[in-house]
């Protein structure tokens, strides 16, 4: 007995049907980083007072959580000097706007107490970076 195959046109066909290709998505094209996130040492730029810049083999970080925020302290033994930022939030988070007070102290008396408004421009690697303009701004080492 012979068996008898029966093709239809569109069964037997060994040609897939041709299926529509996606569009792939066009990438984000990544902004320029702000020049400020280039500078990587922990310290305050531009302020009230003059620069202070973090020394690794002289100076000392802290960072004091309370309840309605923190403060970021640079100390100088040698000097001692405390440069601190305080009344920030816990968290920073690139794009918020921050307030804070900062102020720089010699032997327990302040020599500058200024509040600042700042943006915050980026947090990464363990850093934020804060800034007012192009001259004015914070590293904190978090």
């Amino acid at each position: 007995m012979a068996a008898v195959i029966v093709c239809s046109a569109l069964s037997c066909d060994p040609k897939p049907q041709d299926r529509p290709i996606p569009t792939p998505p066009t990438p984000v094209e990544p902004e320029d980083p702000d020049p400020i996130t280039m500078i990587t040492i922990p310290g305050v730029y531009g302020v009230e007072g003059g620069d202070i810049i973090f020394d690794y083999s002289k100076d000392q970080l802290s960072m004091v959580k309370y309840d309605t925020g923190c403060t970021y302290r640079l100390i100088n033994p040698e000097t001692v000097t405390v440069v601190s930022v305080s009344g920030l939030p816990w968290e920073l988070t690139t794009g918020q706007s921050v307030s804070f007070l900062y102020r720089v102290q010699k032997h327990g008396h302040s020599t500058v107490s200024k509040r600042y408004q700042m943006q915050v421009m980026q947090v990464k690697d363990g850093k934020a970076w804060l800034k007012q303009d192009d001259k004015t701004f914070i590293v904190l080492a978090l």
